[in-house]
């Protein structure tokens, strides 16, 4: 019994430790994609550091599904860390769409971070 208790009692650490965890990565808050597009290679933002609030980063791509410019949205950005977010737009602009031989040659598009 006493055992199954100390058992039970350390699953519940280490739940609530992936829990924590789990929480600390940033979340994808929302996408605007040009229309025809699909993300092919996601940005990696994980091992970036850490922050608290929100990174929208508005970008532009090519026909060959390249992200050509990448900016961070002053306006709906709340992380105060510049150096933070010129790494989440460096990791913005490493983003692979789908190529569109018949798309314009340049396509806006967003995409928000929240990070807590």
């Amino acid at each position: 019994m006493k055992r199954s208790i100390t058992a039970f009692l350390t699953a519940m650490l280490i739940a609530g430790a992936v829990t924590v965890f789990a929480d600390k990565l940033p979340k994808r808050e929302s996408v605007h994609i040009p229309s025809g597009r699909s993300i092919t290679m996601q940005a990696r933002i994980n091992k970036l550091g850490h922050a608290y609030g929100t990174i929208t980063v508005d970008f532009k791509i090519n026909r060959k599904g390249e992200v050509i410019w990448a900016e961070a949205n002053k306006v709906h950005t709340t992380v105060m860390d510049k150096a933070f977010v010129h790494k989440v737009e460096d990791a913005v602009k490493d983003m692979k769409f789908n190529k569109a031989k018949r798309a314009p040659m340049s396509q806006n598009g967003s995409i928000a971070y929240s990070f807590r």
